[in-house]
């Protein structure tokens, strides 16, 4: 209780820090977001090379890694300028870094070291294939850098006085940040996604008996943890953006349409009608949010709408593969996947809205005593 209570003063004084910080304009928001969007173009451009052209990659110096690392340096660039504009001349306070850069001049670094350490990477080992390419330790300190980066205007929004019911185009920069952070999530476990890896297929399935029931259990259990992931993936992000906003009409399509977009690109367009389960999931989910107002204030309505979304994408998504390629499990798999899904989103939005645990008496003198004793 004692530490509880000293992190919670601290994340309050944080917050109280954030919001007194400078505020980098909406306009200013908004360029980091299409330099981000220009970075993470490049991201999934050669996320496509690794999977579709891989036997013509030689080296680290490819047209894909171009525009990749073009975009970072527009980017850093335009990042640091943000976070050192309010600095006066000669002189660096870090208090005056505009709320939300700090971190990401922290990104910037971390990307720019992986990226160097990258090119050495891929002089000594080659180039990775598939899933190596995405566990590659330098490929993941370029995601995480870019995560630092990419919320910067979605922390700068959450600390400032922003309107909690926000329109559709003053929200836009944090909608942007939240969509392309979780298309980066996304990107980083495709190897798990059902846009990717469409094991239900029917004639995916059929290749699988043709090489044996192992590989069709594998397929199956390969497949219903993918949906489960995904489930994560997506619906996670948009329950902290809830905890904080009334998400404008529109977002949670907008945030499905990118990933689902970005993911099935990847490998060619193979499959491309599944996306209209994540457009069509979104629109549904818009929709419900509209009718349940899920938020803190509405706990009820905050917890079925996290059972609900993953019911909407993930029963659009076995409808539409039926109508276009043929579902290859039988009921109880994937009616099982939704029904788990949904369970699963229940419980994400149950735990984000649990109560503050209850004083226990005497606590606040042993509190008191902790503190003293950290202090001294």
């Amino acid at each position: 209780m004692a530490v509880a209570g000293l992190a919670s003063r601290r994340f309050g004084r944080a917050a109280a820090n954030a919001a007194s910080r400078p505020q980098v304009p909406r306009r200013a928001q908004m360029v980091t977001m299409l330099l981000g969007l220009w970075t993470m173009f490049g991201v999934f451009l050669d996320g496509w090379a690794h999977s579709t052209i891989i036997d013509t990659l030689e080296g680290f110096f490819t047209p894909w890694h171009a525009v990749l690392y073009s975009g970072f340096t527009a980017t850093a660039v335009w990042v640091s300028y943000q976070a050192t504009r309010f600095q006066a001349k000669g002189s660096f306070d870090a208090a005056k870094i505009p709320t939300g850069y700090g971190l990401a001049l922290i990104g910037v670094a971390i990307f720019g070291a992986n990226a160097v350490g990258d090119a050495i990477w891929h002089t000594v080992f080659g180039i990775e294939e598939g899933a190596e390419s995405l566990l590659s330790p330098t490929h993941l300190g370029l995601f995480v850098g870019m995560s630092l980066i990419l919320t910067a205007p979605l922390r700068a929004a959450w600390h400032s006085d922003t309107a909690s019911a926000p329109s559709f185009r003053s929200f836009l920069p944090a909608l942007l940040s939240l969509a392309l952070t979780t298309a980066g999530i996304a990107f980083f476990l495709m190897y798990l996604s059902p846009l990717n890896e469409q094991w239900a297929r029917a004639d995916w399935q059929a290749w699988a008996g043709r090489v044996g029931e192992d590989m069709i259990k594998t397929t199956q259990e390969h497949g219903v943890g993918g949906i489960l992931a995904s489930t994560v993936i997506l619906l996670a992000p948009l329950l902290v953006a809830l905890r904080r906003w009334e998400l404008p009409f529109g977002s949670v399509t907008f945030v499905a349409t990118i990933v689902g977009v970005g993911l099935i690109a990847i490998e060619g367009f193979i499959g491309v009608a599944l996306v209209l389960s994540y457009v069509l999931g979104g629109l549904a989910a818009d929709a419900a949010a509209r009718r349940l107002r899920p938020g803190p204030d509405n706990v009820i309505g905050f917890r079925v709408f996290g059972a609900a979304v993953p019911a909407f994408v993930w029963s659009l998504y076995f409808g539409v593969m039926q109508v276009a390629y043929g579902v290859g499990w039988v009921v109880e798999f994937w009616a099982g996947a939704i029904v788990l899904s949904s369970i699963l989103g229940f419980a994400l939005a149950y735990v984000m809205t649990l109560p503050a645990a209850p004083r226990v008496p005497g606590a606040a003198g042993r509190q008191g005593a902790s503190s003293s004793t950290l202090q001294k």
